[in-house]
Formats: structure tokens, sequence, C-alpha cells
């Protein structure tokens, strides 16, 4: 995909908290994973957290997990980054609202396998495609659901 920094958390306690957290450039995601099609009324609390923990501020602390199991706090900077939450499922990439300047999208399994395919058997595939072709799954579905 293009990312450069990819940080999981700690899975001891993991219950409630985002799956893991990776920056690409000006953009810095939290993510987190559901199989569930009814995630949004399930998982409310928890993005809101996410939101809480990403706007108005310009650095995240995780506990991130070291080879040897234990694991240790890391500070990043995510000052001036496009900051969005992104919850991984089986429906379809769209952007579901836009809170205090953290965007929230659903984004597919599916488009993440064919961004990640694409970028493996293009030897031209750089960054800036990698992000364009992100860009594009949000215009193609829009368009799609509309039916245009």
């Amino acid at each position: 995909m293009g990312v450069h920094s990819l940080f999981s958390f700690d899975r001891k306690n993991q219950a409630g908290k985002a799956d893991g957290f990776f920056i690409v450039e000006n953009l810095a995601v939290m993510h987190d994973c559901t199989l569930r099609s009814d995630y949004y009324a399930f998982k409310s609390e928890q993005i809101s957290n996410y939101i809480s923990k990403l706007s108005n501020k310009s650095e995240l602390t995780i506990d991130t997990r070291k080879t040897d199991g234990g694991s240790i706090p890391k500070t990043l900077d995510i000052s001036g980054k496009n900051k969005q939450v992104w919850i991984i499922t089986q429906g379809i990439s769209r952007e579901l609202e836009d809170y205090d300047g953290v965007m929230v999208k659903e984004i597919s399994v599916n488009d993440l396998t064919e961004l990640t395919k694409k970028r493996l058997l293009e030897f031209s595939y750089n960054l800036s495609s990698a992000l364009s072709f992100s860009r594009s799954l949000e215009v193609t579905y829009e368009t799609n659901e509309n039916g245009r």
C-alpha cells in the first residue's frame, strides 16, 4: 500500500481499542477491523474515542508491541496531518462523517486487497499512485451507490 510507518497496538487489554495506526505522507489513520455489517451502532463509542485521540492534537502516544512480547509507549507527531479513522469491513468504501476535522471512513477490505495487488504487480506504482487510487475509491463507490 505504500505505508511507511505502521504501528500495532499491544494486544493485551485490546478490547475497545483500535487495531493499529499508520502514517503515509500527510495522512494519519487509526484503523479498526470488523466482520459485523451493523458495526456503526456497535462501535459508535469506540469511534468517538478514536476521534477524541486524533482531534485537535499534535501528538499521539500509543503502546506499541516489542519483539520480546512486551510493550513500550511511542509518541508520534501528527501535527498538520490529515487525520482519519478507518473502519475496515467487508462492505463498500465510503466516507461516513467528519467530526472536528477527523474523517471517519468505511474501507472495504477488498479495495485494500486490490490496492496491495496493484502495488505488487505494477513496477511503476509509487506512493502518489497509491494515494490517488485510495481517493478514487470514494468517487467510484459514491457514483455506484447513486446509480450514475
